[in-house]
């Protein structure tokens, strides 16, 4: 029986229609996406494990494994505000903050932590 690939006239197989790229371009998007996930899980578990840390899960039990579509949950509520001028973060408890430390210097900055 042959392959799917085998079946596909070679007229066009040099062709692709606008269509099929916008398919791959999105896969490809979908994978990146995959992989900051991914690499920002690794990351919080990791420094969750070297400093002995753990957090709340969605139970209300700490975890040193948490996944980062519960971190994403958690900071849903936090807002940049625009006070008199100045920018200031709201809902950003201290649960929060302690994330934001195992995440990394960088994820401090964007929510004004340094």
């Amino acid at each position: 029986m042959p392959s799917l690939w085998e079946t596909i006239p070679r007229s066009l197989l040099g062709r692709r229609s606008k269509t099929s790229l916008r398919v791959e371009a999105i896969a490809m998007i979908m994978g990146l996406c995959l992989l900051v996930y991914n690499l920002a899980q690794r990351k919080l578990r990791q420094a969750l494990l070297t400093s002995d840390g753990s957090i709340r899960n969605q139970v209300k039990k700490f975890t040193n494994k948490p996944t980062m579509r519960w971190i994403f949950q958690m900071f849903q509520s936090v807002h940049l505000l625009f006070v008199d001028g100045q920018q200031q973060i709201s809902n950003l408890t201290e649960e929060r903050q302690k994330i934001l430390i195992y995440l990394g210097e960088s994820c401090r900055q964007y929510y004004l932590m340094i």
